[in-house]
């Protein structure tokens, strides 16, 4: 009776044992595999259930940083900035908005605040932007900027967001990717 008793014990405390430290395991490592994305006051989520999900995570977003790739382009991307230097051409702009599309694709629009000789044939400064990504993970990204072919790239801005989203479309505009990796 007593090796009865003492057994049930032993497996009572092992299942224990065993359930803690699942439930540990899955706390330290959540969504390993799955890049993280958390609302900033500027993205525009089309999944309101994704969106309010992420909001309580408090962690960086996977596309913050700075990423470059082998034509020599740099990307530094904040919550609320984008800016590219490409070997001395380039631009900078702020009130970042991030169209979804799913978790690893969709449209970057911005704000232009500065034009450092990437348009020539208009002033962009106060006009909106777009840039396509996808296959974002934690250490790649693939980035189109806005233009109607390469390598005669004809880019224009948009007075305002409205006319950005409307303006910019996937099959006319983001045709070349570029692949980049995050430093």
């Amino acid at each position: 009776m007593k090796n009865s008793f003492l057994f049930k014990t032993l497996t009572l405390f092992m299942l224990m044992m065993i359930f803690v430290s699942c439930d540990t395991a899955a706390e330290e490592n959540p969504d390993e595999q799955t890049p993280t994305y958390v609302a900033g006051d500027n993205e525009n989520f089309t999944d309101k259930e994704e969106n309010d999900t992420n909001n309580s995570n408090n962690q960086i977003p996977v596309y913050v940083g700075t990423w470059k790739n082998t034509y020599g382009e740099t990307y530094k991307i904040t919550e609320t900035t984008f800016s590219c230097d490409s070997n001395g051409y380039g631009f900078e702009a702020d009130n970042l908005i991030i169209d979804k599309k799913d978790n690893k694709s969709g449209v970057f629009y911005m704000q232009i605040t500065k034009n450092n000789k990437w348009w020539t044939t208009s002033d962009p400064v106060g006009k909106w932007y777009a840039v396509a990504y996808k296959n974002m993970t934690d250490i790649s990204l693939s980035l189109s900027n806005a233009c109607t072919a390469y390598p005669e790239c004809e880019m224009d801005c948009q007075a305002s967001l409205e006319a950005a989203k409307a303006h910019f479309v996937a099959d006319k505009y983001f045709t070349f990717f570029a692949e980049l990796a995050k430093e």
